[in-house]
Parts: C-alpha cells; structure tokens; sequence
C-alpha cells in the first residue's frame, strides 16, 4: 500500500510503505545518464592518440628503408635491362652497380647483398638481391626488414 508522505520542505513524495523506499523513476536513473553522455572520455582520447603516434613512429623509420630499397631495385632493374648486360662481367656488373648506389646516394649497401645468376644453359642472366636492414628504434629495440628478391629482364 503506498501513502504519500510530506517531506521537511513541505513537497509530497511516493514512498512504499513494505520497504521504506521511493519507487524507481521510470526509464530508470541510469538510462538517464548515458542518454546524456556524449563524447570520448580521457582514456579513450588518450588510448587512441597513443596508438596513432605509434604507428607515425613505426612509417618514419620504416619508409626509408623502403624508399631505399625501391632506388636498388629499380638501378638494378636498368642494369638487367641493358643491351650489353649479357657480355658483362661479373666485376663490371659489380662497379656498375656500386656506381649507382654512389649516385642515388644509397649509403651502407653491401656488396654482397647481391649476386649474379646464370641459367642452367647459359643463356640467362640475372641479379639477385638478398640482405637485410635492422633498424633501431629506441633503447634496444630494433626492426628487422628482409629483402629477397630476383632481377630478370623485362624484355
């Protein structure tokens, strides 16, 4: 049985008279609540922002490296694709290459980073590239990134 009972300040309120206590708003209070936040919270922000800057982190050290690597490929690519790329040496396709890398300004390239092919018959002829570049990216922590790839002609 329920009785409205009068408040010091003089306001009538619903009390249940079994348990003492005001009945539940309708919707709930809770409902109220999150029907009024909006937005991220702090941690949220702050979560997102952190992994954003990490990967930023991760693409300045790596592009480089990519960059680099794709300067060798293609100087390796117009080595292969010259007319006289058959009669080279092997120690002038090496000083052609080291050429280039002086010239696209790749510094700290092995030389024997790359190899040089012949088929089975003779008839082929191709570079292979094979090395890898670890990278630091704070204390003692480091990236590794492994290229390994062959250089045919495309005629």
């Amino acid at each position: 049985m329920k009785k409205n009972n009068i408040n010091q300040e003089g306001s009538t309120s619903l009390v249940n008279n079994a348990s003492g206590t005001a009945p539940a708003l309708r919707g709930g209070s809770r409902q109220g609540f999150a029907r009024r936040q909006r937005g991220s919270t702090m941690w949220s922000t702050l979560s997102i922002t952190l992994m954003v800057g990490f990967i930023a982190f991760l693409a300045f050290h790596l592009i480089p490296v990519y960059l680099d690597h794709g300067i060798i490929r293609s100087s390796m690519q117009e080595i292969v694709n010259a007319h006289n790329f058959k009669q080279m040496s092997t120690k002038q396709i090496q000083s052609t290459i080291a050429k280039r890398m002086t010239i696209d300004n790749i510094r700290g390239f092995d030389k024997g980073a790359f190899t040089v092919v012949r088929g089975k018959k003779g008839t082929e002829k191709y570079i292979m590239i094979d090395y890898s570049q670890k990278i630091p990216l704070f204390s003692n922590v480091f990236a590794l990134v492994e290229f390994k790839e062959e250089i045919r002609t495309s005629r």
